[in-house]
């Protein structure tokens, strides 16, 4: 993998998945209950909308699901807004939702919410999106029995709790990783790779997550930057 202050530059500031290698997608990829909860959706035949803010990583999940579900199979919008035109956008959901085609879009919500606005009488499937829409916290039948997941699902990903102890231990493990490693460009010249072999010690990890997770009370967006900053400084 390629690593380097680029790298750590373009990884705080999000939203550009789509330029990383698998094994760099792999290799910053942090396992949580969404992985498990997408791949058993797709499983199920659903569509799932993962919505939210840009560079909240909507397409980084739609890329890691897409080896062992593969395009074509499966459809797949990794951005809405390359489309100037909803409608056209619409058009070709509205084809796969119709074929029960079982997939993962990535729409942001403010895109999201005018859509179903606008247009629910036309795109009928639009009405459920925008009940679940109205209900941003619910996610399961159990709790929301007059809402329809049976096969469109609506997922706020401004709702995860992501500053969790052990997501925050993850993803400094996961960068400070890739940098102590030996053999890269800067190896034993570096001081990304000095504070990344440093951040090996348990302690220290510990008092950065802990830090981390305090910070994030106040701006939970400043997680990846920080983790980044932390190697680079």
């Amino acid at each position: 993998m390629t690593t380097g202050k680029n790298f750590l530059a373009r990884l705080a500031r999000g939203g550009f998945a789509e330029s990383l290698s698998s094994d760099q997608r792999r290799s910053v990829h942090i396992q949580t209950s969404l992985d498990d909860f997408l791949r058993t959706a797709l499983d199920e035949g659903k569509q799932i909308v993962l919505t939210g803010n840009p560079g909240d990583g909507k397409t980084q999940h739609i890329l890691m699901c897409q080896d062992e579900y593969p395009e074509g199979e499966y459809y797949y919008l990794l951005d809405a807004s390359e489309y100037s035109d909803y409608h056209e956008l619409l058009k070709e959901w509205s084809k796969a939702y119709n074929e029960e085609k079982a997939g993962i879009l990535a729409i942001n919500d403010g895109p999201l919410y005018e859509m179903a606005a606008r247009y629910s009488e036309e795109f009928s499937f639009l009405e459920t999106v925008q009940k679940q829409l109205e209900n941003q916290i619910i996610y399961s039948e159990e709790t929301a029995p007059e809402i329809d997941f049976e096969d469109l699902v609506v997922i706020d990903l401004n709702n995860r709790e992501v500053l969790t102890a052990a997501i925050v231990s993850e993803a400094i493990q996961k960068l400070a990783k890739n940098f102590a490693m030996k053999g890269h460009d800067h190896s034993g010249t570096c001081h990304i790779q000095y504070n990344a072999k440093k951040l090996q010690n348990s302690r220290i990890k510990d008092n950065l997550v802990d830090y981390l997770c305090e910070l994030g009370n106040y701006d939970d967006t400043l997680l990846l930057e920080i983790c980044s900053i932390s190697l680079a400084i």
